[in-house]
Order: C-alpha cells, then structure tokens, then sequence
C-alpha cells in the first residue's frame, strides 16, 4: 500500500509517494521527538544530501554504525591495523608466548559470558569478530556444529602473534561453550583450531 506525503517549500510544493506503513511509522518517530512529519522529513532529505555530496552512501554508514555498536557491545574497540600489530609483537616479545596464551584464553571465556548474557548466540559472534581481526580473509574457514567447532585461517598479513592471539581466544571461547579443545595450530598468516564436545572428543 502506497500513500502520499505533501512537502510545502517557500516557493513550491511537492508530492512525493512513500509506502504507508512507512509513513506511519515517521509519524510516530516525529511524534516522539516533538517534530512535525514536515520536519522529520527534510531532516532525512538534507542528512541525505549531506552524505552523498562527501560521496558517501547514507545505507553503509548505518551499517558501519551496527558494526561498531556490535564490535562496542562485544567488549572490543576498533584500533588501528598498524597500532595493533605492534601492541601485540611487543606484548609476545617481552611477555612471551604461553603468557599470552593464557590471558587470551581468559578473553575468551569473559568474551562467551558476556554475549550469552546479552542474548546473542555465541558462536555466531564470534565468527563475526574472527572475520573482522582478519579482516574478513578470503580463506577462512568457521563451520559450527553441535558436536565440533572447525577454525581454519589463512592470511599472509596475519603474523603469528596475532594467530596466537585469536586462536588463544576462540580455544578460550569453546573450552567455556562446552569444547574441547583437540588440535591448535598457528604460525605465520596461519590459525587452526579444532573442537569437539567432550561426549564426542573420548570417540576422535
């Protein structure tokens, strides 16, 4: 269904058709806000040509807004890539490897607690940030069943601290969900990790 929305200029008047169940719901959103449906929608005409005029697209900021909320919601705070990398050589370098292991595994049971108790399916998020830390590698691999969770990355700008970092948390992360941990593989533009539950791990 289809209704029309009158829009009076100094000089002119315009109609333009919009779908009605939108409308209705700009008229609540301007009833709420104590604005007129008139101001509420040049409000969202002039953002729009804001946006597009710097040659952004309106839909893809709100979407990067989703990710950083959900990033933000998740514990995580974006850095920047080069940043980064060297907080994590300098922390594997003078902290040394099993130390790392180990407080990352413990980022990953905080990581499981925090999203199961906001609702979320786990797993789901943390195949999100495993493809966001490697910024969404062509070649990985995260298959999740009942019975086994199956990691696989590969990414030639991935240094191995970074791979021991995500892998120590997604081991950290299934070990809490109830996985055992089997196998764990990492070097240079390489992770693996593999997982079963521990009914299925006493058969493997």
């Amino acid at each position: 269904m289809w209704g029309c929305c009158v829009v009076l200029g100094e000089e002119v008047r315009k109609t333009f058709a919009a779908r009605a169940d939108l409308l209705e719901k700009l008229s609540e959103l301007a009833e709420r806000r104590g604005l007129t449906l008139y101001a509420l929608v040049n409000r969202l005409f002039q953002l729009e040509i804001e946006v597009s005029g710097r040659g952004v697209d309106l839909r893809r900021v709100v979407e990067e807004w989703k990710e950083w909320v959900r990033v933000k919601n998740s514990g995580f705070m974006p850095v920047p890539a080069i940043l980064w990398g060297d907080l994590v050589k300098e922390v594997y370098e003078k902290s040394g490897e099993e130390w790392l292991v180990v407080r990352c595994r413990e980022v990953g049971d905080w990581l499981v607690k925090k999203l199961a108790s906001s609702g979320v399916n786990p797993l789901q998020e943390l195949e999100y940030l495993v493809r966001l830390l490697t910024s969404n590698s062509p070649e990985l691999t995260f298959e999740a069943r009942s019975e086994n969770v199956r990691v696989w990355v590969m990414n030639p700008r991935l240094t191995k601290p970074q791979a021991v970092v995500l892998a120590s948390i997604i081991e950290g992360a299934l070990t809490t969900l109830g996985y055992v941990r089997l196998v764990k593989e990492v070097d240079e533009g390489f992770l693996r990790v593999e997982g079963w539950r521990a009914t299925n791990a006493q058969n493997t």
